[in-house]
């Protein structure tokens, strides 16, 4: 079984996957992911500012073809290095788990935070996978960063119950595809790689290219001066990228991104909240290039995982910026530290 549930600020709602199925085979068992009300953090200065005024760089829009254009011939490029027929992501390339279930959200949670999908008692669809970042379909023994993602389905038919939401929050999706789904995407750690795009677009050209020299200049330059020297950053990117993980249903995840919430900005995370007999952790299996699905498929197989999402809110700009996605938000909510 594999659970989520919210003890932290603020409690949303419920979600419950039903059928556990690896990305390559099929794993089975009854899931349910849970989320309940727990304590709010008031924040203590309403920022007040619209999304569309919140730090633009400059060249952000070149900057954001590029990333895309890099992206797009990585594709390729994974391809070749792969030596498969198989046209895969450009990055999370690697698949370790697909689950499928549903999200409840919990019937008693405040009006302060009833936005978008997170209306008292909705009840989604949902789909989540476990993936690796990096590009490729490498070993599973290689270091590296771990993603789990999960999509909320018919969102646009269930959200129309509500007759009290505002018109803007009734598609919360792609224009496009109305009504397919609204997404939620957790990494293992709780901040981004770089804190801009321009560097962003060097370490996408590096990784890429599989170039340590490109990867070098991405952080560095020739005059310590140099706003593009970030020394701080290169630190940050190998932390997130070199470590090892042995089992991804024993980790901790964590939005790194920050997004608008009514007049503030929040950032959300899933911990662990499993009882102790039931730990993920303590389930071992044999290293290998497969290490990661059978570690979720052995966990799944007879037992329960289960976390709590939680949202934090920005009370304070200068300890948790919106500029820059390397700095980690700390809550004064003890409840939601792992």
């Amino acid at each position: 079984m594999f659970k989520i549930s919210v003890k932290a600020l603020p409690a949303i709602g419920a979600m419950g996957l039903l059928t556990i199925a690896a990305c390559k085979s099929t794993i089975t068992n009854d899931t349910q992911l849970k989320i309940e009300q727990g304590s709010a953090l008031v924040p203590k200065r309403p920022l007040g500012k619209e999304a569309d005024d919140l730090y633009r760089e400059p060249d952000e829009e070149a900057n954001i073809k590029k990333i895309a254009d890099i992206n797009i011939s990585m594709i390729s490029t994974n391809q070749r290095h792969d030596k498969t027929t198989f046209l895969g992501r450009s990055a999370h390339t690697k698949g370790h788990g697909c689950m499928r279930g549903v999200f409840e959200v919990d019937p008693s949670l405040s009006e302060e935070y009833s936005v978008g999908v997170f209306q008292p008692g909705a009840r989604y669809g949902a789909w989540a996978r476990l993936s690796t970042g990096s590009p490729g379909t490498g070993s599973d023994t290689a270091p590296g960063s771990r993603c789990l993602a999960f999509k909320l389905i018919n969102v646009q038919s269930i959200l129309s119950a509500f007759p009290n939401l505002p018109a803007s929050e009734k598609l919360p999706l792609l224009p496009e595809r109305q009504g397919l789904g609204q997404d939620f995407l957790f990494l293992n750690t709780p901040n981004f790689l770089v804190s801009n795009l321009s560097t962003y677009v060097k370490v996408n050209s590096g990784i890429e290219h599989k170039s340590p020299l490109e990867m070098f200049h991405a952080f560095f330059s020739a005059d310590p001066k140099d706003p593009a020297f970030r020394p701080n950053e290169a630190l940050n990117f190998g932390k997130i990228t070199l470590q090892p993980v042995a089992n991804p249903l024993a980790l901790h995840w964590f939005g790194q991104l920050p997004y608008k919430w009514k007049d503030t900005a929040f950032k959300y995370r899933l911990d662990r909240c499993d009882p102790k007999d039931s730990n993920p952790a303590r389930r071992v299996v044999e290293r290998g290039p497969e290490q990661l699905e059978e570690a979720t498929k052995s966990v799944l197989a007879d037992s329960d995982v289960c976390y709590s999402f939680s949202v934090i809110l920005q009370y304070d700009n200068d300890i948790q910026p919106i500029a820059d996605s390397t700095v980690e938000w700390l809550s004064d909510d003890a409840s939601i530290r792992a």
